[in-house]
């Protein structure tokens, strides 16, 4: 009886071990999957305001009401992924801890919401008469 208790204890450590080593293996998937959103989310986000960058080329050089309010729908459109891209990216920074990538983000978002309130309000100002007629 006395050997029991002895062998139970290297089993115990044995499987605490082991519970350890499969916790650093989820969180290193984790950070893992953390690591891909972020550069995914990034990649995306950059797409999303070349995009807007272009449809600012062509509302600058537009003449016609109608091209440019459709134009400030689709700059709307694209700048809401974006948003919402910077939000993923933000999570997934905050997630692996990385301080500077996570201010960067929140400040480009700042950036991309002051964007998207004032195309609203051009969009407003400028295109709600040529909706309601």
């Amino acid at each position: 009886m006395s050997r029991k208790p002895l062998l139970l204890v290297p089993v115990a450590f044995l499987a605490l071990a082991s519970s350890l080593s499969a916790q650093k293996e989820v969180s290193g998937q984790k950070d893992v999957a953390m690591a891909q959103e972020f550069n995914f989310s990034v990649s995306e986000a950059k797409k999303e305001t070349d995009a807007v960058a272009e449809i600012d080329k062509k509302i600058a050089t537009t003449t016609d009401l109608k091209e440019g309010c459709g134009l400030l729908a689709e700059k709307l459109d694209h700048l809401g992924k974006a948003d919402a891209l910077l939000d993923r990216m933000i999570y997934a920074a905050k997630e692996l801890k990385r301080r500077k990538e996570t201010e960067s983000a929140e400040k480009q978002q700042k950036s991309v919401r002051q964007s998207i309130e004032i195309t609203k309000g051009d969009d407003d100002r400028l295109c709600s008469a040529l909706r309601a007629g």
